[in-house]
């Protein structure tokens, strides 16, 4: 979130994950998890909000369901997932943004019960 933060100020634009210097857990796949964005990570956007980051379990944990957004390692383009954090550009052209988290089921907030409070 900081580095996007950092280059949405400087850019006016978000950037892909590639474009502001992230690097996924296990470049993209660990071994419960696929990682991933909305946007392509080698290019920058003028959209005003999108998925910044989002992971899917790639198996059934404890009463969390499989994930079935975000497929393959260091996947773009992905529409949501179990785990996800959005972000919204402020007001145009002031280079401030907003990040929400959100959790897509109780059964897997009940893994990561803080995910949710980052900001």
């Amino acid at each position: 979130m900081k580095l996007q933060q950092a280059y949405y100020a400087e850019q006016n634009l978000f950037g892909g994950w590639s474009m502001i210097g992230y690097t996924a857990p296990g470049s993209g796949e660990t071994t419960n998890f696929f990682y991933g964005e909305a946007f392509d990570h080698n290019t920058t956007t003028n959209n005003a909000s999108g998925i910044g980051w989002a992971a899917d379990n790639k198996v059934v944990l404890n009463e969390c369901a499989k994930g079935t957004k975000v497929t393959s390692k260091n996947q773009s383009g992905v529409q949501g997932g179990n785990w996800q954090i959005t972000v919204t550009a402020n007001t145009a052209g002031s280079g401030d943004v907003t990040f929400t988290s959100a959790v897509a089921t109780a059964d897997c907030k009940a893994l990561t019960s803080s995910f949710e409070s980052i900001k």
